[in-house]
C-alpha cells in the first residue's frame, strides 16, 4: 500500500513534520463532503472473473501514435448477478475508447444500441455500455466485454495510472521507462475496469514492448515471450484473484535484477536501474526473513498464494508515494529501497527495512484480503503499519523497533487524531478525491496503534489466532470490519482470554467507528489508595466536550512497586468514570504502562509534581517508554490547556539530564512546535532558544558530534535529530562543528558521515555564500544515491544568499528536481531560513502556471500556498493576501491560500498570547501574582500617584460583573466546631515536596432535613472514600453512584447522602485530604528567606476573604462561625508553630516531626484561622497569662522594639475604650504579631496571630524613615482594632465589610493619637482617609459603603477598597463628632457586647449607638426628629458624597446652604440627599475647636442665621476640621475674604485642616529655610516627616538648593560609605539616580537586595524609577523575574509606580508594555489595573490619542482592562483640558498673591502644571 502520509509533505520525515511545520496541517485541510456522492460508485450488478489486458507502449511518436501513449485491449470475463440488466457500467479514464464489444462465452455477440453503443461519463470516470432495446443480461450468465482503447503514459508519477519516468546512466544518457501506480482509483487509467477494491478477479497481462528494451516486470513471471517485428510480446502467468489496483507492470530499457536470493521456489529479488548495482543488498538482507516470519506468524505461506508466485521489489527513480504493494512486484521510490554504504543515512536505512515490512505485510492484509471499499482502508493500512515495526523488530531486535513504534506511529496517531476535524477509522468516502484523502495518519498510525492495544488486551496468542481465522475466512475476498470483529470474538471465546461480560466485537466497533480517542484523568487519594478515573475525548484545541465513551484497557504501575513489564490490562474502563483501588500510600502512579494504549493521561497536580520529582531525582526509575509518553502527553496537555505551562515545564525539567532517544524524540517535536509559534517574535525566540540550549546540554554531551563505529541505531537516530534541532536553534557547539566539517568536505574532500549530513550540509550553506551553494548543488547532480540527493536538496534550501535562493527556485522548476520532490523542495527552502519565503513569494507570483504544472496535482499546488503562508511574517502575509485577492481569477485555489494566511496568523497569535507564560514556565521561575485590590495597600512616592492609582482601582471596581448569588452557600447547616490537623512537607526533595496532608472534622447541625452537604473546597484533593459522616456511632452512607461532586466554578464540594440528616441532631463530617503548599500568597502558602546563605522555608496562611477553602474543606463564609481546634505536625528542626491560641501539648513523633495541639479558639469565622510553621523566633514576648509577642526571622529580631512597646499600649487602650478587655474573651487567646518576608496584604487580623509585611511591623531607627514609624503604628492599631471589629463581631457578609474595615480605618489614627501623639494625630485621618474617600467617590459608578452586589471572590476582593476603608472610616468619624465621645463609646461597647462571637449587621450597630444616645440625651437632643439610623444609613446605603454650596447674605447675616451630590464631571446629575451634620464658624467670632454639629441638614436647602454684631459679617467657613464627609463651595465674596485671611497675619486663626485645602504650597521656600537640609537631634517625628516630604517634592521639582544638598549626601554615601539619615534617603537616593548613571542604579539595586531592613528595601524600590538610565528602567519594570529578586510578590506594582512617578519616563512604560504585553499580563495577573494607571499618567493630547489607538488595537489586553483605561483616559483628558484652559489665570493669580514666597511658589505651581499637562 502506498505510504501517502509519509510522503505528503516531507518524504524523508514521518512524525518530524508535525513539529517542523509551523502550524498544524489539520487546521488547513479543506474537507469535502463525506456523504451524498455515491454516484462515483459503480453498480454491483456485475462480478468480474478475469481480465486479459494487452498493452503496447509508444516511447517515441509513430505515424499513427503520439509519443508516450499506448494501445490497450482489455477483455473482462464477467458474470451478471441479477436479471434485467440493460446496460453495463465500468470505470475508465483513458485517452480514447476505440471500440466496445460484448459476447457470451461462446463468442456470440450481445447486441448493443446501434445509435449509442457506449457513453463516456467523464465526470465520474464511467464507461456505460448500452444494450439494444429489449436485450438484457441473464442472471448468473457469464459474458466477455472487450474494450479497445488508447491510453496516456503520463508525464509524472503524480498523475498515477501508467506514467513515464527517467534516469541517466553513467554516461549521462537519458533513459525512459513506463510504470504503473494504480492505487487507489487509477487502474481505470491503465485499462477500463471494475476499479473498486471489492471487485476481485484474476488478471492475464500481455505487454508488447520495444525489442531493444529489457524484459518487462509485472505481478507474475513471464509465461511466454515472442518476437514480433520490432516488439516482443510477453505473456505473463495469471495472477491470484485480486483487486484491479494491484495490477502492475514496468517497461524499461535497462532495469535489471541487482540483488537475488537465487531461490526459485521462494524467489526474492531487488530490481533497479543498472547503475544502482550494489545498492540492493540491504533490502535483500531483510526481505526474505521478513517474508518467512510473516508466513509463520499468520499461518499462511506467501508463495502458495498463487501459481509460481514471485516476490520482486523494484526501485523506481520516480514514484508518487513511498511504495505500493502490487502483488509479486512491489514498487518503491528509490530512497525507500536502495542503500549505499557511505551515502545513505541510518535513518533512511531504517525506513528501507520498515517499509519493506509494511509492503510485505500487505500480501496478507490488502492483497489476500482486501477492504470492501476505501472507507475501511485501515483494514489494509492499519495491519501493514503494525507489522511494519513489529515484524521487522522480530527480524532485527537491535533496531529497537518495538519501542520506535511508539514515537513514530502511536504518538503520531495521538497527534493527528486530536483535532475536531479528525475522522474515524471507518469513514464514508466516495469520490476519488475523498478516497485519496482517507489515506492519512488515521488509517495508518491509528489503525496500527489500535491493533497494538488490542494485542495486549486479548494476549498475543489470541491475537495471532484471530488474524489467522480472519485471513482464512476471507482469503481472496473482500472484508468488512465486522468480519474482523467476528473472528476476534471467536478467538477470544475459544481462548477465554477475557472476562465473560466483555464484548470484544462491540469494543472494536466503537474504536473503529468513532473519531478521536480518550483523555484519561486520574485523581489519586493517597490516604485510601482510591484512584478516581474519568474519560473525555481529547482535543488539542479546547472545544466543547462530546458524549463519547470508549472501552479503554487500562494499565498502571506505582512508585512503591513499579512493574514495567505487565502490559496486559485487567481493568477495562467502560464508563465515563470508574475507580481503581491500589494500596494506600504516598506515591506516584503512572497509567498506560509503556504506552501501549491509545489514550493520553492527565493526573491531579500532586501526582504530576511527584512524577516531576521522581524524574528529576532518578529518571531511569521510570521506564523510558513512559518517560517518552509523559513528554508527549505533557506537551499535548499544555496545548490543550489541561495543565498549566508552569506545571508542564516542571515535569519536563528532567530533560536537562535526559539522554535517551525515545524520550528526546517527542521532546524535540514538542519544543519545535512551540518554537515555531515564536518565529515572528525575535526577542521571544532568542530567549526561548537560550532556554532550549540549556535543555540540550546533557544529551549533546552524551551523543557527541561524531558517529561511533557499531553504535546502536537509536544512538545514531538520537544524534541525527538532536544535532539537527540544536543547529537550527543556533547551538554554538553544533554550528561550529558542522561548519568545520562542511569546509573540510569542500576544501579537502573529507567525507561527511551520512548520519551527520542533514545538519552539516545545512549549516555549511547557512554560513556560506553562493559558492558554497554551487558546490553542494553540483555534488547533488553527481550523486548516484537518491537518499543522498534528498539530503542535499534539503540542505540547498538552507542558504541565506538571495542569489542562491533564486537559483534554488529555478532548480525546482527544472528537471533537476523531480515532480515528486517539488513540494518538499519548496518547504526545505522555507525551513532552511524563514526569510527565504519572502523571496519565494516574489518568484512564484509571475510563475503560477509553471509551478502548478510542476507539482501536477491540485492538492500539491495548494500545499505550495499553505507552506508558503506558514513561514511568512506579517509583512509577507499582507503581500501574499493582496496578491491572492487581486489575482483570484488566475490563481488556482486562491481561497486555500487565504485560509492558510488566516491559519498562519492564528498560529502567530497563539504564540504571541502565550509567549511570556511559556518563557516564564520554561525558565522555571513563575512568580506568584497579586490581585489588583492590593494596590490600595502600597504607599506611593507622591500624592499625585496615589490619586492616579486610586482612580485606576476604581475603574476596575466599576467594571466588575455582579449579581451571581450562586457563589453563596445558602446552607441550612450551622457549623459548631472544627478539628483541623495539618502536616506540611517543605523542600523534601521527593514527590511530597510542598504539599500537606490534612484532616478536618466538622461538628454541625442542620435547620432542616437534607441529603446533601455543600461546603467550600478549592484545589484540595479527596475522594468519597476519604469522607465519613457520623452521628454518635452511626455512619451515614454516601450515595453509591455519585457520592461526591465538585463544582470548580463556585469552589463547592457536594457530598451526597443516602439518608437525610435530621434537624436537632449533631453530626460529624470527617474528611482526609491533601493539598499544595501554594506559591500565590493565598490559603496555606510557602515562602522562604535566606539566612547565612541558607534558604529557609516557612508555611503561612492568608485566608481573608475566601481562601480558607484552599487549606481545608469548610463553610467559608463570615457568618458561619465556629470553634477551631488545630493540630500541627511540624518538622522537628522548626520552631514551635504559632496559631490563634496557646499551645496545649507538644509530642515528638518517630518520623522526625513534632505534633502540637492548640487550645480551641473563640467562636470565629473561617477566614480568621491562622498558623505559621517556621524557624521564626520571638523577638519580644510578655510573660504571664496575657501573652503578647513579636515574632520574626532571627536576623531581624533587633527591629521589633517599637512594635512591641506600641502594640502593648494599643491593645490596652482599645480594651479600655471599648470596655472589653482583649484577653477576657478567652483565657487561651494570645496576641502575637508576625513579620513575614512576603505577604499579600499589608497585614491580616487573624485572631491572636496578626501577620504583617516586614516593612510594616519592624522598625530600625538607624534605617527606617519617619513615615514607616507612623505607618507601623497605624497598621498595628488598625489590626488590633479588628480584634473587636471583625473578630469579636464579624460582618455577616462581605457586602458590609465596612463594619470590620471602617472601624479599623478610623481607630488606626484615632487611637494612635491617644497612645502616641508624637507619631500621629487624629488629623491624619483627614489627609489620609477623607481626601482619599473624596477622590474615590466622585463619579457616578462609585458603589455604596454597604453593597449588596458582592457575591463572587472577585467582587468581594473588589469591595475591599477606599469606600469600605477610608470613606467608611470618615463616616464613622463624622458620627463620632455628631454623637460626642461618651455616647459613641457606650454605643460601640453595647454593639460589641451584645453581638460578641456573632455576626454583625448595620442595624445592630445603629441599635448599639442608639443605646449611647439614650444614655446621653444631649448627644442628639439638639437635632429634633433625628435618629442615628436615619442619619447614618443615608451615608452607608447611598453612594457618593455631597458638596454644600454656601451663600452668605452680609446684609441680614443669613447663610443659605444647598446640597447636591458631588461629581468630578459636572455634567452628571443626581437627586440624592444626605443627612449632613453641619459645623461652621465665622470670622467675627472664630472657633474651630467645637466640632459638635450645629444642626443636621436634611433637605436640599437650608438657611440659618448668624448672630449679628456691630461689625460687618466677615468670612464664614463650613465643615470645621473636615469632620463631615462633604465638600464646601462658597460664593465669590466669601472666597475673597477667606483668601485675604489666609494671606494675612491671622492665618493661624484658621485651623490647619481648613488651610491645607486652600493654599499649602506657597510656603515652600520658607518651609525649607525653616526646616533646613540636615536632621537635628531635637527634631520631632513630625518635623522629620515634614522635611522628608518637602525634600522629596522640592528635589523632584528642581529646587536648586534641595538638589545640591541631596546630591552631596548621596555622593558621600556612595564614595565614602557615610550613611544618610533615614528621613533624607528617599530624596538623596532619587537625586543621585537622577543625576547619575547605570552604575548608580546597580549600586542601589545591590543595597536593596542585601539590606536586612525591609522598609529600607522598600524606600529604595520606590525611588529606582528616578534613574536617568533608560535601559535600567526598562529592566526594572520586569525585575521581579530576576532570581531571588528583592521585588517580592507583595511588591509587584512597586517598579511600575516608581517609573511612572517621573513623568519623563512615561514613554518607557508604554514602549515596554507594547513590546511585552503578554509578559506584563502574566506578572500582574491581568492588565485591569496597569492600563488605567498608565492612562492616569498621561498629559498631552498626542499621548492620549496614541494610547487610545494602542488600546483599541491590543487584542490580548482584555475588554475590561481596555474599558477601564479608556474611562481613565477620558477623565485625564478632561483634567488636562481644564488645566490648559486655566493655566494662565492660575499663574497670574500666583504671581499676584504669593507675596512672601513668590519665586518658590511660582516654581512649584508651574512645575505642577507642567506635570499635569506636559509643558
Amino acid at each position: 500500500m502506498s505510504l501517502l502520509l509519509k510522503l505528503l509533505l516531507l518524504p524523508v520525515l514521518l512524525a518530524v513534520v508535525k513539529a517542523e511545520f509551523p502550524f498544524d496541517l489539520d487546521e488547513l485541510i479543506e474537507r469535502t463532503s463525506d456523504v451524498g456522492e455515491e454516484f462515483y460508485r459503480i453498480p454491483e450488478d456485475l462480478d468480474p472473473i478475469n481480465y486479459d489486458v494487452e498493452i503496447t507502449p509508444y516511447f517515441e511518436a509513430t505515424t499513427t501514435r503520439e509519443a508516450f501513449t499506448f494501445d490497450g485491449i482489455v477483455t473482462i470475463t464477467l458474470r451478471a448477478v441479477k436479471a434485467g440488466i440493460t446496460s453495463l457500467i465500468i470505470q475508465e479514464n483513458v485517452r480514447e475508447i476505440l471500440s466496445v464489444t460484448l459476447t457470451d462465452t461462446a463468442g456470440v455477440p450481445i447486441a448493443l444500441n446501434g445509435s449509442n453503443p457506449f457513453e463516456r461519463l467523464r465526470d465520474f470516470h464511467f464507461l456505460k455500455i448500452n444494450l439494444r432495446d429489449g436485450v438484457t443480461l441473464t442472471n448468473s450468465q457469464v459474458y466477455r466485454l472487450t474494450v479497445v482503447y488508447l491510453g496516456n503514459i503520463n508525464e509524472t508519477p503524480l498523475s498515477r495510472g501508467v506514467f513515464r519516468g527517467s534516469y541517466r546512466d553513467d554516461n549521462g544518457k537519458l533513459h525512459w521507462y513506463a510504470a504503473t501506480h494504480l492505487q487507489p482509483t487509477h487502474s481505470r487509467q491503465a485499462f477500463p475496469s471494475f476499479d473498486e477494491p471489492g471487485f476481485k478477479s484474476t488478471f492475464n497481462i500481455i505487454i508488447n514492448r520495444p525489442a531493444h528494451f529489457t524484459e518487462t516486470f509485472s505481478n507474475m513471471r513471464i509465461k511466454e515471450s515472442t518476437l514480433i517485428g520490432d516488439r516482443v510480446r510477453e505473456v505473463f502467468h495469471t495472477t491470484p484473484r485480486m483487486s484491479a489496483y494491484l495490477v502492475t507492470f514496468h517497461i524499461s530499457e535497462e532495469f535489471k535484477v541487482i540483488a537475488d536470493n537465487n531461490d526459485r521456489n521462494n524467489s526474492y529479488r531487488i530490481l533497479a536501474r543498472p547503475n544502482a548495482q550494489g545498492q540492493g543488498e540491504y533490502a535483500l538482507e531483510v526481505g526474505p526473513p521478513l517474508t518467512k516470519w510473516l508466513e509463520e506468524y499468520l499461518g499462511i505461506d506467501y508463495y502458495s498464494m498463487g501459481e509460481d508466485m514471485k516476490n520482486d521489489q523494484i526501485a523506481s527513480p520516480d514514484w508518487a508515494s513511498g511504495a505500493t504493494e502490487n502483488w509479486g512486484l512491489v514498487t518503491y521510490r528509490e530512497v525507500r529501497l536502495l542503500y549505499q554504504d557511505g551515502e545513505t543515512s541510518n535513518f533512511d536505512k531504517k525506513y528501507i527495512a520498515t517499509i519493506t515490512a509494511h509492503e510485505l505485510a500487505h500480501k496478507w492484509f490488502g492483497n489476500l484480503v482486501t477492504c470492501r471499499w476505501w472507507d475501511n482502508v485501515w483494514i489494509n493500512e492499519g495491519f501493514a503499519s503494525y507489522f511494519e515495526y513489529f515484524a521487522m523488530d522480530e527480524v532485527d531486535k537491535s533496531m529497537e523497533l518495538e519501542d520506535q513504534f511508539n514515537v513514530f506511529y502511536l504518538q503520531s496517531a495521538l497527534s493527528v487524531d486530536a483535532s475536531i476535524s479528525t475522522r474515524a477509522l471507518q469513514h464514508t468516502v466516495n469520490s476519488p478525491a475523498q478516497v485519496t484523502g482517507h489515506f492519512t495518519g488515521i488509517s495508518y498510525s491509528k489503525g496500527a496503534a489500535f491493533l497494538l492495544m488490542l494485542k495486549h488486551y486479548v494476549t498475543e496468542s489470541t491475537f495471532k489466532k484471530a488474524l489467522h481465522y480472519f485471513l482464512v475466512d476471507r482469503a481472496y475476498e473482500h472484508a468488512f470490519p465486522v468480519d474482523l470483529f467476528n473472528n476476534f470474538a471467536r478467538a477470544v471465546r475459544e481462548d477465554q482470554t477475557l472476562p465473560s461480560g466483555v464484548d470484544i466485537a462491540a469494543m472494536m466497533r466503537y474504536w473503529v467507528e468513532e473519531p478521536g480517542y480518550p483523555l484519561i484523568t486520574v485523581n489519586v487519594n493517597m490516604a485510601t489508595g482510591v484512584m478516581s478515573i474519568s474519560q473525555e475525548r481529547f482535543f488539542v484545541n479546547p472545544t466543547n466536550p462530546t458524549n463519547q465513551v470508549w472501552s479503554v484497557p487500562l494499565t498502571y504501575t506505582t512508585g512503591s512497586n513499579p512493574n514495567w513489564n505487565d502490559l496486559r490490562s485487567t481493568n477495562l474502563m467502560t464508563g465515563r468514570t470508574m475507580e481503581i483501588t491500589k494500596s494506600p500510600g504516598h506515591e506516584w502512579v503512572i497509567f498506560n504502562v509503556q504506552q501501549k494504549g491509545i489514550y493520553r493521561v492527565n493526573y491531579d497536580t500532586h501526582n504530576w509534581e511527584m512524577l516531576a520529582s521522581a524524574l528529576k531525582r532518578n529518571r531511569t526509575s521510570i521506564h523510558r517508554m513512559n518517560r517518552a509518553q509523559i513528554v508527549d502527553d505533557v506537551f499535548a496537555l499544555m496545548r490543550a490547556e489541561k495543565i498549566t505551562f508552569d506545571l508542564g515545564f516542571q515535569v519536563l525539567d528532567f530533560l536537562k539530564e535526559e539522554t535517551n532517544f525515545f524520550v528526546w524524540y517527542p521532546a524535540i517535536s514538542g519544543f519545535t512546535w512551540l518554537r515555531n509559534r515564536f518565529l515572528h517574535l525575535p526577542a521571544t525566540l532568542e530567549q526561548f532558544d537560550t532556554i532550549l540550549k540549556e535543555f540540550l546540554t546533557a544529551v549533546i554531551r552524551e551523543v557527541g558530534y561524531n558517529v561511533a563505529a557499531n553504535e546502536p541505531l537509536t544512538t545514531t537516530l538520537n544524534r541525527f535529530f538532536i544535532l539537527t534541532f540544536a543547529c537550527n536553534i543556533g547551538h554554538d557547539g553544533c554550528v561550529n562543528d558542522a561548519v568545520i566539517k562542511f569546509r573540510n568536505l569542500r576544501t579537502n574532500g573529507v567525507a561527511v558521515n551520512p548520519n551527520l549530513r542533514r545538519h552539516v550540509f545545512c549549516e555549511g550553506l547557512r554560513h556560506g555564500g553562493f559558492e558554497e551553494w554551487q558546490f553542494l548543488y553540483q555534488r547533488r547532480m553527481n550523486s548516484n544515491n537518491q537518499a543522498d540527493q534528498v539530503a542535499m536538496l534539503r540542505a540547498l534550501g538552507c542558504t541565506t544568499t538571495e542569489r542562491a535562493v533564486t537559483a534554488y527556485l529555478e532548480m525546482v522548476l527544472s528537471d533537476d528536481v523531480k515532480a515528486q520532490d517539488s513540494v518538499n523542495a519548496m518547504t526545505f527552502l522555507y525551513m532552511g531560513d524563514r526569510a527565504n519565503a519572502k523571496v519565494a513569494l516574489q518568484y512564484i507570483k509571475p510563475r503560477v502556471e509553471q509551478f502548478r504544472r510542476k507539482v501536477v496535482l491540485p492538492a500539491w499546488w495548494e500545499n505550495i500556498l499553505i507552506n508558503l503562508a506558514s513561514y511568512l511574517d506579517e509583512e509577507g502575509l499582507q503581500d501574499m493576501q493582496q496578491w491572492l485577492n487581486t489575482n483570484q481569477a488566475s490563481i488556482p485555489s486562491f481561497q486555500t491560500g487565504l485560509n492558510a494566511i488566516t491559519s498562519s496568523r492564528n498560529s502567530m497569535q497563539w504564540g504571541t498570547d502565550r509567549a511570556d507564560r511559556i518563557l516564564r514556565a520554561a525558565r522555571g521561575s513563575a512568580p506568584a501574582l497579586v490581585p489588583t485590590f492590593t494596590l490600595l495597600n502600597i504607599k506611593k512616592n507622591f500624592e499625585m500617584l496615589l490619586k492616579l492609582l486610586r482612580l485606576a482601582v476604581l475603574a476596575i471596581a466599576i467594571q466588575t460583573v455582579r449579581g451571581d448569588t450562586n457563589y453563596r452557600l445558602n446552607t441550612t447547616i450551622t457549623p459548631i466546631a472544627y478539628a483541623l490537623s495539618i502536616t506540611p512537607y517543605f523542600d523534601t526533595g521527593n514527590e511530597n515536596a510542598f504539599t500537606f496532608d490534612g484532616e478536618v472534622t466538622i461538628r454541625f447541625t442542620t435547620d432542616k432535613n437534607i441529603n446533601q452537604i455543600k461546603l467550600h473546597s478549592e484545589d484540595l484533593t479527596f475522594t468519597a472514600e476519604s469522607i465519613k459522616v457520623t452521628t454518635g456511632t452511626n455512619v451515614i452512607s454516601l450515595v453509591a453512584t455519585n457520592p461526591l461532586e465538585f463544582d470548580e466554578k463556585y469552589s463547592f464540594a457536594h457530598i451526597n447522602l443516602q439518608t437525610e440528616l435530621q434537624t436537632g441532631i449533631e453530626y460529624n463530617l470527617n474528611i482526609v485530604y491533601k493539598g499544595p503548599i501554594r506559591q500565590d500568597l493565598n490559603g496555606f502558602y510557602r515562602n522562604y528567606y535566606i539566612e547565612k546563605g541558607v534558604k529557609k522555608w516557612l508555611g503561612a496562611t492568608q485566608f481573608e476573604s475566601t481562601n480558607a477553602r484552599k487549606a481545608f474543606p469548610c463553610f467559608d463564609e463570615p457568618s458561619l462561625k465556629a470553634v477551631f481546634t488545630l493540630t500541627i505536625d511540624r518538622p522537628e528542626h522548626y520552631q514551635p508553630s504559632l496559631t490563634n491560641t496557646k499551645m496545649q501539648s507538644s509530642v515528638p513523633l518517630s518520623n522526625g516531626y513534632v505534633r502540637e495541639v492548640f487550645h480551641p479558639t473563640p467562636r470565629m469565622s473561617t477566614y480568621l484561622v491562622a498558623f505559621l510553621i517556621s524557624e521564626f523566633e520571638a523577638a519580644n514576648i510578655t510573660d504571664g497569662a496575657e501573652e503578647f509577642g513579636v515574632y520574626t526571622r532571627p536576623e531581624a529580631k533587633n527591629q521589633s522594639d517599637f512594635a512591641f512597646d506600641f502594640g502593648k499600649r494599643v491593645v490596652q487602650a482599645l480594651g479600655d475604650y471599648f470596655g472589653i478587655n482583649y484577653y477576657s474573651v478567652d483565657s487561651n487567646l494570645r496576641l502575637d504579631h508576625v513579620a513575614l518576608i512576603d505577604f499579600r496584604a499589608g497585614a491580616m487580623e487573624n485572631w491572636g496571630l496578626i501577620k504583617y509585611r516586614e516593612a510594616l511591623l519592624l522598625y530600625a531607627p538607624e534605617h527606617s524613615n519617619p513615615y514607616y514609624k507612623y505607618r507601623i503604628a497605624q497598621i498595628l492599631a488598625h489590626e488590633t482594632t479588628h480584634m473587636w471589629f471583625g473578630n469579636l463581631v464579624t460582618c455577616h457578609w462581605w457586602s458590609n465589610t465596612w463594619l470590620n474595615e471602617g472601624f479599623a480605618n478610623y481607630f488606626q489614627d484615632y487611637i494612635t493619637s491617644l497612645v502616641e501623639p508624637e507619631v500621629g494625630s487624629a488629623d491624619i485621618l483627614v489627609t489620609g482617609s477623607v481626601y482619599s474617600a473624596y477622590d474615590a467617590d466622585d463619579n457616578p459608578d462609585s458603589p455604596p459603603i454597604s453593597n449588596d452586589n458582592v457575591n463572587s471572590p472577585a467582587e468581594i476582593s473588589g469591595h475591599f477598597g477606599t469606600v469600605t476603608y477610608q470613606k467608611a472610616g470618615s463616616v464613622i468619624r463624622m458620627m463620632h463628632h455628631l454623637l460626642g465621645d461618651d455616647a459613641f463609646k457606650l454605643g460601640l461597647h453595647t454593639y460589641l457586647e451584645t453581638n460578641k462571637l456573632q455576626p454583625g449587621y448595620p442595624e445592630r450597630l445603629y441599635e448599639g449607638l442608639q443605646t449611647g444616645v439614650t444614655a446621653y440625651p444631649n448627644s442628639l437632643s439638639l437635632y429634633p426628629e433625628t435618629d442615628i439610623t436615619t442619619v447614618m444609613s443615608s451615608w452607608i446605603t447611598q453612594s457618593g458624597h455631597p458638596i454644600v454650596h454656601v451663600t452668605v447674605n452680609r446684609d441680614d447675616f443669613t447663610v443659605s446652604l444647598t446640597q447636591k451630590r458631588f461629581y468630578i464631571d459636572p455634567t452628571h446629575k443626581s437627586d440624592q440627599l444626605y443627612k449632613i451634620p453641619i459645623t461652621y464658624t465665622y470670622g467675627n467670632a472664630p472657633s474651630f475647636t467645637n466640632t459638635k454639629p450645629a444642626f443636621i441638614m436634611h433637605d436640599k436647602t437650608h438657611t440659618f442665621n448668624i448672630t449679628k454684631t456691630n461689625e460687618s459679617l466677615s468670612w464664614v467657613i463650613v465643615n470645621l476640621q473636615e469632620t463631615g464627609l462633604y465638600r464646601v463651595n462658597y460664593d465669590s465674596e466669601s472666597w475673597k475674604l477667606i483668601s485675604t485671611e489666609l494671606k494675612g497675619s491671622k492665618r493661624e486663626d484658621i485651623h490647619n485642616l481648613n488651610r491645607a485645602k486652600e493654599f499649602a504650597l506657597q510656603l515652600m521656600e520658607n518651609i525649607i529655610n525653616k526646616l533646613g537640609y540636615e536632621v537635628r537631634s531635637t527634631d520631632s517625628l513630625i518635623t522629620e516627616w515634614n522635611r522628608m516630604q518637602i525634600m522629596q517634592f522640592a528635589c523632584k521639582l528642581g529646587h536648586q538648593g534641595c538638589m545640591e544638598n541631596m546630591l552631596a549626601l548621596y555622593k558621600d554615601f556612595r564614595q565614602n560609605g557615610k550613611e544618610i539619615a533615614p528621613s533624607l534617603r528617599s530624596a538623596a537616593y532619587c537625586t543621585g539616580l537622577r543625576h547619575g548613571n547605570g552604575s548608580d542604579y546597580d549600586f542601589l539595586w545591590d543595597r536593596m537586595a542585601t539590606t536586612n531592613v525591609a522598609n529600607e528595601a522598600r524606600i529604595i524600590g520606590d525611588i529606582m524609577g528616578c534613574s536617568a538610565d533608560e535601559s535600567k528602567l526598562r529592566s526594572y519594570l520586569t525585575s521581579m523575574l530576576v532570581e531571588n529578586s528583592p521585588i517580592k510578590t507583595q511588591d509587584l506594582t512597586v517598579p511600575l509606580a516608581s517609573v511612572l512617578s517621573n513623568y519623563s519616563h512615561v514613554h518607557i512604560v508604554i514602549e515596554e508594555l507594547d513590546k511585552n504585553v503578554t509578559l506584563w499580563k502574566s506578572i500582574y495577573t491581568n492588565l485591569d489595573s496597569v492600563l488605567p494607571t498608565i492612562a492616569s499618567a498621561l498629559h498631552t493630547e498626542k499621548e492620549f490619542n496614541d494610547f487610545e489607538a494602542w488600546l483599541s488595537s491590543c487584542t490580548e489586553c482584555g475588554e475590561q482592562a481596555v474599558t477601564a483605561a479608556k474611562g481613565t483616559l477620558a477623565k485625564q483628558r478632561a483634567a488636562t483640558t481644564w488645566a490648559e484652559n486655566h493655566k494662565a489665570d492660575i499663574v497670574k493669580s500666583l504671581k499676584n498673591s504669593a507675596v512672601k514666597s513668590a519665586s518658590s511658589a511660582i516654581l512649584v505651581f508651574t512645575a505642577l502644571l507642567a506635570m499635569l499637562i506636559g509643558l
